[in-house]
């Protein structure tokens, strides 16, 4: 069962399974909406069991647990800021797998005070199956043998023009600009969302600014890794825009009494008109810098570019590895975690190789 299933990343996830010949209930509250998906998932994929069962994730969902008993739950109706864990835990008393998208830094960071629930109805629970900290974590994972000791993270993504966004994703961009983020280890000073500006060369893309953000890695990765300092940063690729949202940032800061995420909508349909002038490419560039099993300084840099408005599909990429694991009996550990380590590199580029998606390093 995908919630928010005919959704920009959702209907990714409800595709990519069906196309492995998994049945699939795709969820949603708009009715035209889930039967145009579910219509063109059953042309395409005629000999699939496909279905859509629409209605409010809020009200309704544990009476259509029990009705559809559906093996696991993929939640991609964000954003996850500002939610409770009230859906998971709805999964957990269905003794239903559980699995989301999630980049809300608290959501995901604390998703583990649910592991005794998830261990004594034998389930498992994982939050934050995407890019961050899915695939960042495969990434530092990949990496981290080649050090004796790993010190700094830097990384971030910058997302093409072009490239289909969502409401739920701007909305929480908005909600931390201008606004202090809480500290994290090796923080300087105060950080503030969407200010630290500066610019980063990642290839194909060329010179890209970017701006504090808020993450789940920034608390989970230091204890994981042993890092001592970590920095993430976001950005779009129009410098107008990201420039626009940093002087804004500013107003924030000192006191202009506005809550930018209530305009949400307003901010996507704006950043849209810029689309003309934009590319499609947009990439995730990960730095790794600390000693080598010899004791010498070590730096590695890694990037993972995505042409054609492929970069869409990028923070599904855990979520459809996982999920297609658990279906198979693949990973069956029970309990309630962040998506920390727990799906190799090689299987995320595997499930990648049919987009336009490019490693650099």
């Amino acid at each position: 069962m995908v919630l928010g299933g005919y959704g920009h990343f959702g209907v990714r996830i409800s595709e990519a399974l069906i196309k492995d010949n998994f049945p699939v209930i795709i969820v949603g509250r708009n009715q035209d909406k889930l039967a145009a998906t579910v219509r063109r998932l059953k042309q395409k994929y005629p000999t699939v069991d496909i279905t859509g069962s629409c209605f409010d994730i809020h009200k309704d969902l544990d009476a259509r647990l029990k009705e559809l008993k559906p093996f696991i739950v993929i939640h991609t109706s964000g954003p996850f800021q500002n939610q409770d864990y009230m859906v998971p835990k709805i999964c957990i008393e269905n003794h239903v797998h559980y699995l989301d998208i999630a980049d809300g830094r608290e959501y995901v960071r604390d998703i583990s005070t649910l592991n005794d629930f998830a261990m004594r109805n034998n389930v498992a629970v994982i939050s934050g199956a995407s890019s961050v900290p899915g695939l960042t974590s495969a990434v530092i994972d990949e990496y981290k043998p080649q050090f004796s000791e790993l010190d700094h993270l830097k990384f971030g993504i910058s997302s093409g023009q072009q490239t289909p966004g969502g409401v739920a994703t701007t909305h929480a961009i908005l909600c931390n600009t201008g606004k202090e983020m809480p500290s994290f280890k090796g923080a300087k000073g105060t950080i503030i969302g969407w200010q630290g500006l500066h610019r980063v060369k990642l290839p194909v893309c060329g010179k890209r600014w970017q701006s504090n953000c808020s993450i789940p890695d920034l608390d989970l990765f230091p204890e994981y890794y042993g890092l001592k300092s970590i920095e993430f940063s976001g950005g779009v690729e129009s410098s107008f825009l990201h420039l626009s949202l940093w002087g804004i940032s500013w107003l924030i800061r000192f006191g202009l009494p506005l809550q930018l995420g209530n305009y949400a909508n307003l901010f996507y349909r704006v950043s849209k008109a810029f689309d003309r002038f934009g590319s499609d490419a947009g990439g995730l560039y990960i730095f790794l810098d600390g000693k080598d099993l010899q004791g010498k300084p070590k730096s590695i840099k890694w990037y993972i570019i995505a042409r054609k408005n492929h970069g869409l599909y990028i923070p599904t990429i855990p979520a459809i590895v996982l999920a297609k694991k658990i279906l198979r009996g693949e990973y069956s550990a029970p309990g309630a975690k962040p998506c920390v380590g727990l799906v190799p590199l090689k299987d995320l580029l595997a499930e990648m190789s049919d987009y336009d998606i490019s490693i650099f390093n």
